[in-house]
């Protein structure tokens, strides 16, 4: 493997992995079924491929920093890295400003909000953090190994726009697979909903010291947040919007200390470092 490009190397096996997975469901789904089963949310391959960003960032780091690198990167799930107020924007502020979104959704026309159950919902976010493939499958990859990388080259703004058009393209084999959520949704929105999740997770990153627990939990909110309040993904991503457009208008994306402390001392090249 080259020694440089981390970047390129990672998203090219990431979606290598996950789209040839897909590929294979989408264009080959007799041949599929009768040799490996129905492909749906329980399926092992459907876990290969929403893990693949998660297992490409541990075998990168692994190959181009070693035992160091791939402990520096699980430090990244210490929950005292981050500060108790952002945990409360994770835990506390997703939640209100969905629910915020909902109800001037409602006021201009749209779909009314319907808050559900909300002690069966919290007893459902926390086992889904298990249930749910996505917010640990993908998380330690997209922002805890590519993002402090596009940092280090982009500004936060740049970066996590980038990421999350990549992010949002990446689900497109979702959409063609009956048995998954995404086949019933909108791939422009959801790519514009990934994109204004992936700048809202950025201000979440740089602000706790590249928390990838914070991340994860942001992921688990987002993805479940909709089902409590009864919200189309429309509404939803128009409020992420919205949240951006605040964040970027008041500066939250100016990082408290330099890159080069969010990357981690030997994250500056991935495998190129030569660690």
């Amino acid at each position: 493997m080259p020694r440089r490009a981390p970047l390129a190397w990672y998203f090219g096996i990431v979606f290598a992995i996950t789209w040839i997975i897909g590929g294979a469901v989408v264009l080959f789904p007799e041949w599929v079924t009768a040799h490996l089963g129905r492909i749906d949310s329980s399926h092992p391959l459907y876990f290969i491929g929403v893990y693949a960003p998660t297992l490409t960032a541990f075998g990168l780091t692994a190959l181009g920093e070693g035992r160091a690198g791939v402990l520096r990167l699980l430090a990244r799930l210490d929950p005292r890295r981050p500060g108790l107020r952002w945990y409360a924007v994770v835990l506390i502020g997703i939640p209100v400003w969905s629910a915020g979104a909902g109800l001037v959704a409602g006021w201009l026309g749209g779909q009314p909000l319907a808050v559900g159950g909300v002690t069966a919902w919290l007893g459902q976010t926390a086992l889904n953090l298990f249930r749910d493939a996505g917010p640990v499958g993908e998380e330690y990859g997209w922002r805890g190994y590519a993002l402090p990388r596009m940092l280090r080259r982009w500004s936060p703004l740049t970066a996590a726009v980038l990421l999350g058009i990549a992010w949002g393209l990446w689900h497109l084999p979702a959409f063609y697979v009956q048995a998954l959520n995404q086949s019933r949704l909108s791939l422009p929105w959801f790519v514009a909903g990934a994109t204004a999740l992936s700048v809202v997770s950025c201000w979440v990153f740089i602000h706790s010291k590249g928390s990838v627990l914070l991340a994860i939990l942001l992921h688990l909110m987002a993805n479940n947040i909709r089902t409590l309040l009864g919200l189309p993904f429309n509404t939803f991503a128009a409020g992420l919007v919205v949240a951006v457009v605040l964040i970027v208008a008041f500066g939250g994306l100016r990082p408290p200390v330099p890159a080069e402390a969010l990357a981690g001392e030997a994250e500056s090249s991935g495998p190129s470092s030569g660690r």
